[in-house]
């Protein structure tokens, strides 16, 4: 039985808060339920739930955010002591992220953070990985633009209470050749075997980018494991990549 639980008036000119690709907006953390969504432009609100008892708590984050994008989406994670981290507003545009400044709550926030302050200027795509057994928590966006980007990991170090980045990108067309490309990915999840399972668009150039011509290749990647900082790639990503098989389908769209 579905029971609808109303968290508040949202943000509905467009799609950002619902858009298909948004990852991450609704986590569950031990006892709690947390989500995130836009009540209007200058207002992100936070929510927690207690499991347990029902009760409903919120937090309105106060700021200017550019809603009349809908790729502009927010995305939550959680680290192994359990702070949230949130990442919100973006498409080609410079990071903006906070954490909470205590575990399992929405009460109170730092101010916009850099995390490593590397690969950060042109962002889109946010998503705060799934932890999987033992390992980090992980931040994958995309880096670049339609048609010259990268696909970059960042890990956090509960330890160290830091941001790390992977050296290389797990998929990059922005310097393939005769034309560049750019990777998506869709609500990466971690399997039973603590792998990142994946589905993945490329976005090519037609070579005439005046044009705005471009394809779209779609397939599934699968198989990255991170662990203590290692990276194993064993799949075909149709950028440049090396793998076994690669399930793909493509299809002419417009810009």
């Amino acid at each position: 039985m579905k029971t609808k639980i109303p968290l508040g008036k949202g943000w509905a000119t467009n799609t950002v808060n619902t858009v298909i690709f948004r990852a991450r907006g609704l986590l569950t953390l031990g006892r709690y339920q947390f989500a995130a969504f836009y009540a209007g432009k200058r207002v992100l609100r936070l929510v927690r739930r207690d499991l347990r008892s029902g009760k409903i708590s919120t937090f309105d984050l106060r700021g200017n955010y550019s809603l009349d994008d809908a790729h502009n989406y927010a995305s939550l994670g959680y680290d192994g002591d359990g702070f949230l981290h949130l990442a919100y507003d973006h498409h080609n545009t410079g990071l903006r992220y906070r954490r909470s400044k205590a575990p399992r709550s929405i009460a109170a926030w730092t101010e916009e953070l850099a995390m490593t302050g590397k690969h950060e200027g042109r962002l889109s795509y946010p998503s705060f990985l799934p932890m999987p057994r033992n390992g980090p928590l992980l931040f994958l966006y995309r880096d670049g633009a339609a048609a010259r980007g990268a696909l970059r990991i960042k890990a956090w170090s509960a330890k160290r209470k830091s941001w790390t980045d992977r050296q290389t990108p797990i998929l990059s067309g922005a310097e393939q050749r005769p034309w560049t490309s750019s990777p998506y990915w869709n609500h990466p999840a971690v399997g039973r075997d603590g792998m990142h399972h994946g589905d993945r668009a490329r976005r090519s150039g037609s070579g005439d980018q005046s044009a705005g011509g471009a394809t779209h290749d779609a397939g599934v990647r699968r198989n990255l494991r991170v662990r203590g900082g290692e990276r194993r790639r064993r799949h075909d990503d149709g950028c440049g990549e090396r793998g076994d098989r690669v399930f793909e389908a493509r299809q002419h769209a417009p810009d």
